[in-house]
């Protein structure tokens, strides 16, 4: 049957084309987790979420060089000039004739190799930029979050072959883009894997195209991905197999939810038709719940995590956050789930708070979401501490 499989799909050539949508939120530079032992080579990607603009980039990736020693620059989604420069230690791409790009990706990958006597352990992997070094087509900068990855050193050298599902985090009626990466591969011509989720969370909606050349046939509507090799030849590099892309339903609660994949044994075998087995590590999808934000002239008026309240550890109900607030600034908070507001405090216009010259500088805004803050809070819900 295996066989009979085999050649009828190998003679077909139905490619997926994935679009890439872009969830709303604070540009966010993305490192990926990777597992290697001493001695091997490992990949770490750089992706861009919530992309709103930019013509050009150039990062300063950050690692442990008596760990890690940086090999190689494999370029990402973003069609334009690249200038990898290992030897200076920066990562430069310009958009086609200066012009924006404002999708989200994959940047670029970073090739390791890890050091032969490196020891067992996590060792992050970031990146920094210049604020002057990502700009649009206008010159202005645009600032980004960066989300750092790492590189997990095994003790022993891995051997068994395996499937890798990434975590990812959006918030209900977001887009969520989880990867299938291979590990340890030895051999592989033909993969078909069925993706498993709570189809109450998730909705799965397209599937990209990852780093193996070949025929592929993925069937999102019979709830499996499909490849087979160029020629039923094997190939044995690790990297991206796919990537599924998937909407957090409206009505999402907040929590974890596991994204892991299953195989027939008979669906994942090597040129000569014996099966290959694989692990499988699976990952998740962490749905964002409520959670409160100062949000005001300062942020445009729209949510960033850089004013998000946290629990004051010393009064129930209350929430703080330290910041700097400027004469003239106005705010209120809100309530939000990912980038979508939710409730107003206090609620109604006219009413926002105006920092005046005695409450700015480094200060403290304490805020109770039960108004029960009293006569000496704006609208018994707000209230600002000075900080030396």
């Amino acid at each position: 049957m295996k066989k009979v499989i085999s050649l009828f799909l190998a003679l077909m050539m139905a490619f997926a084309l994935a679009g890439t949508a872009s969830a709303e939120g604070t540009p966010t530079f993305v490192v990926s987790e990777a597992t290697a032992a001493p001695g091997e080579t490992v990949r770490v990607t750089i992706s861009i979420q919530n992309n709103t603009a930019i013509s050009s980039v150039q990062l300063v990736p950050q690692y442990d060089h008596d760990v890690l020693e940086w090999t190689a620059v494999e370029q990402g989604d973003y069609v334009g000039t690249w200038n990898p420069r290992i030897d200076r230690g920066f990562v430069n791409w310009f958009g086609e004739s200066g012009h924006n790009v404002s999708y989200d990706g994959v940047f670029a990958t970073l090739v390791f190799t890890v050091k032969s006597d490196a020891a067992a352990g996590d060792y992050e992997v970031t990146v920094t930029y210049d604020p002057d070094d990502v700009f649009d087509q206008d010159e202005e900068n645009v600032h980004f979050d960066v989300r750092a990855g790492k590189v997990t050193v095994t003790g022993e050298e891995p051997t068994t072959p395996t499937f890798v599902i990434s975590e990812a985090t959006a918030a209900p009626g977001e887009t969520v883009r989880v990867t299938i990466s291979i590990q340890n591969n030895t051999a592989i011509s033909s993969v078909q894997l069925v993706p498993q989720y709570d189809h109450d969370v998730l909705e799965w909606t397209a599937v990209e195209q990852g780093d193996y050349v070949g025929t592929w046939n993925p069937r999102i509507d019979r709830g499996f991905v499909n490849w087979f090799g160029e020629s039923g030849h094997n190939v044995s590099y690790d990297g991206v197999f796919a990537t599924l892309v998937f909407t957090v339903k409206s009505d999402a609660a907040a929590g974890d939810y596991e994204v892991t994949v299953t195989y027939d044994p008979d669906d994942v075998f090597d040129q000569d038709e014996e099966n290959v087995h694989f692990d499988i590590q699976a990952g998740k999808v962490t749905v964002l719940g409520p959670a409160y934000y100062l949000i005001g002239s300062m942020t445009d008026w729209q949510v960033n995590e850089a004013y998000k309240f946290v629990e004051n550890p010393n009064a129930t109900g209350e929430y703080m956050l330290e910041t700097t607030l400027a004469v003239g600034d106005e705010f209120k908070a809100v309530s939000a789930t990912g980038t979508t507001t939710n409730t107003w405090y206090p609620d109604g216009t006219g009413n926002n708070y105006v920092v005046d010259a005695a409450h700015s500088g480094n200060v403290t805004v304490y805020f109770r979401p039960d108004y029960t803050g009293g006569s000496d809070w704006h609208y018994n819900c707000l209230y600002i501490v000075a900080r030396p």
